[in-house]
This record gives C-alpha cells, sequence and structure tokens, in this order.
C-alpha cells in the first residue's frame, strides 16, 4: 500500500510539471497573449525611467527604404534592439 501511495504522488507531481493550467489553456485556445511568470521579483519593482530607453533613431509610417537602411546601418543597432515606429516626427 505505501508503494502504491508513493507511486500515486511521484506520477502526479509528473503530471502537473508537464501539464499546462486550465487557464493557460484557455488562454491558448482563444489565441489570447498572456505573461508567464516572472521568476525574480525585483523586476516587478522597477520604475517607468529604469526601462525606458530614450532614442533618436525612429521611423514614421512615411518612412521610406533610405530612411530604414540608415538606421540599420548604424553601429548602435543590433539583433536586440527595436526602433519605434511612430505616426509623425511632430513632438507633442
Amino acid at each position: 500500500m505505501p508503494h502504491t501511495i508513493m507511486a500515486v504522488v511521484i506520477s502526479y507531481g509528473i503530471g502537473q510539471y508537464f501539464t499546462n493550467s486550465f487557464t493557460d489553456m484557455i488562454l491558448q485556445q482563444k489565441q489570447m497573449p498572456y505573461l508567464p511568470l516572472l521568476l525574480r521579483k525585483k523586476i516587478y519593482e522597477r520604475t517607468l525611467s529604469q526601462i525606458k530607453q530614450v532614442s533618436d533613431d525612429f521611423l514614421t509610417t512615411k518612412s521610406t527604404l533610405k530612411d530604414i537602411l540608415e538606421i540599420l546601418y548604424k553601429e548602435e543597432i543590433n539583433k536586440s534592439s527595436f526602433i519605434p515606429v511612430v505616426k509623425s516626427k511632430s513632438k507633442k
């Protein structure tokens, strides 16, 4: 009997480790985005001033291929960078 209980507890733990929760299954079925649980608590304590990146490089909806290539050929741009796209060049 103790061996059976131990086997059931172990198999249940392994099954739960590899199975998505009910909420995750609903989100996947409805193709809705979700954020997985982040492990480090310090991430939740960050403020916007610690996260934001100020950049003079941006594209507008009217940008040409030349504008795009100029930004991409700069040395500061790498695979992990991003280029914001805005509606117009005017600052509000």
